[in-house]
């Protein structure tokens, strides 16, 4: 750590000053403190959360001296992404560049060719491009010194780092009125963007969909059933070999939530992964849409795996969530497909599903009605806690909403009335092959001239009739599955009597996982 300064002939006293961060005794503590005139250094040994505080550098200023005060943030944390900035002051007129970068906690690589999004006091101002996290400042001003931080959208954020800008520019004349001894152009950038994002835009794209081909290597739709009552399924598919994992979603969602989960799978073990659009869900199309019994949805997963993969297919893991898990653990109790080898749900307890179902409704009327536009639906889903990962919504909120035709808008989130075709205007991010998908046999209409609002592709709360049959005997049902099973949740505190029971006689559980 060093403190600098330049004065015409003169020694500058200085002094290193430490404040802790965190409970307990906050008082300062002088670390360094001496006169002379090129600076003064002190240097931490290895460094551990005792040395976590806020390290500042006072002087004393004399006629003639040009000093500047600075301060220094260091966190010891377990994070893994880390903002590479100047530490020391830079001048007006000077080329900044920042880089994020991300340390693997195994390999210790440090790994700097991602989409990096950078903050300054808290608020959104830039990205990077997609294979560099640096993003470069061409003739700093006062106006960009600040609080900055950038962020990954799958390993979160870096800590906080103060850049100090000194010295000023002429307006009129574009000249460097520097201090004293001071010399310009210690940052040179090579990579400089001309094209610099406006906050709005930058914004807009945080929130921007993401297409589906990012994380699978296949869209398809199935159809199943009689000749004269085919039913059409969405279905998502990536790998090739090894067993058969059939991931089914929660209510409301659809296949595309387990879009960075297959990336993450498919990476770990060699596997074909196979996510489906639940009844009524997504862009799946059936003739009764309002039977959400376990014994239909549960048949649903059954006939449209084998229509992929014929009578007798790969060794399959069941993998579900929520309503897709108890909807797993219905198939594999009743042994709807020969060949299942595993059974995995997450976050399905009969016990506290069927308390918290009395406020379902409460929820649902609770949430927007309807969204002005598909990134409006994606910012709400991550600010509202919906969905935790902002690259998870960016993928797999566009099979949740649907773009439809109003005659008469009254505000983004009370639209009436609507017409309700569905319109895909994302099409690259959510079907190539089916635009226009019509509902209730609504005539198609032209929506260029219209207004059009984002409304939810399924009423939940129409199924209500079905949400006790969803979870009651489930978790018997999943203690009685003659198979390797795994139960997932974000604690033991929430199981139920029963698997309360089945835990302390040997069954498999595991806790606080994130997906």
């Amino acid at each position: 750590m060093r403190s600098n300064a330049r004065k015409k002939g003169y020694k500058v006293h200085l002094k290193i000053i430490w404040t802790p961060i965190g409970p307990g005794d906050r008082s300062q503590k002088v670390l360094v403190e001496q006169q002379n005139t090129t600076g003064v250094f002190y240097e931490l040994g290895p460094v551990t959360h005792d040395h976590q505080g806020v390290y500042t550098c006072h002087t004393v200023p004399q006629p003639d001296t040009f000093t500047h005060d600075w301060h220094d943030i260091i966190w010891v944390a377990v994070v893994t992404v880390a903002l590479v900035s100047p530490v020391l002051p830079v001048m007006e007129g000077d080329n900044v560049t920042l880089s994020c970068i991300h340390r693997n906690r195994t390999t210790k690589i440090i790994d700097t060719g991602f989409q990096a999004f950078y903050y300054k006091n808290g608020k959104l101002m830039r990205q990077s491009d997609k294979l560099s996290a640096n993003v470069n400042f061409r003739s700093v001003t006062k106006d960009d010194e600040g609080l900055y931080k950038c962020n990954h959208l799958a390993w979160g954020s870096s800590h906080d780092s103060y850049l100090t800008v000194i010295g000023t520019v002429d307006r009129l004349t574009g000249t460097v009125e520097r201090p004293p001894g001071e010399e310009g152009g210690v940052l040179e950038s090579t990579m400089w963007k001309d094209n610099i994002d406006t906050e709005n835009g930058v914004e807009a794209q945080l929130y921007s969909p993401v297409s589906w081909r990012e994380y699978f290597d296949q869209m398809e739709d199935v159809s199943v059933g009689p000749a004269d009552s085919r039913e059409s399924f969405r279905v998502y598919k990536a790998g090739t070999c090894g067993p058969l994992l059939v991931l089914l979603h929660g209510g409301g969602h659809s296949a595309l939530s387990w879009a960075v989960c297959t990336t993450a799978i498919s990476s770990r073990v060699s596997c074909r992964v196979f996510a489906m659009d639940l009844r009524g869900h997504g862009a799946t199309q059936v003739g009764q849409c309002d039977d959400f019994s376990t014994q239909t949805m549960s048949r649903d997963v059954a006939n449209v795996v084998q229509a992929c993969y014929g009578e007798t297919p790969p060794p399959t893991v069941l993998i579900g969530h929520g309503v897709g898990g108890a909807i797993a653990v219905h198939a594999a109790s009743n042994m709807l497909l020969p060949t299942i080898v595993g059974l995995v749900a997450i976050d399905v307890v009969e016990g506290s599903a069927m308390e918290v179902l009395h406020s379902m409704q409460s929820f649902l009327k609770g949430r927007p009605k309807s969204f002005k536009s598909m990134e409006c639906a994606i910012e709400w889903s991550v600010k509202s806690g919906q969905i935790q990962n902002l690259e998870s919504a960016r993928v797999s909120v566009v099979g949740q909403i649907k773009k439809c035709q109003v005659e008469e808008v009254v505000s983004p989130e009370r639209a009436s009335p609507v017409v309700d075709v569905v319109v895909e205007g994302n099409e690259e991010f959510y079907d190539q092959n089916h635009i226009n998908v019509k509902e209730n046999t609504t005539p198609e209409v032209d929506l260029s001239d219209n207004q059009s609002v984002f409304n939810w592709r399924i009423d939940l709360s129409k199924a209500e009739k079905y949400w006790d049959g969803w979870f009651r005997g489930t978790s018997n049902l999943f203690l009685g599955c003659n198979l390797p099973k795994l139960l997932l949740l974000a604690g033991v505190d929430r199981l139920d009597r029963d698997l309360t029971i089945g835990q302390m006689q040997g069954c498999r559980l595991a806790q606080n996982v994130a997906l």
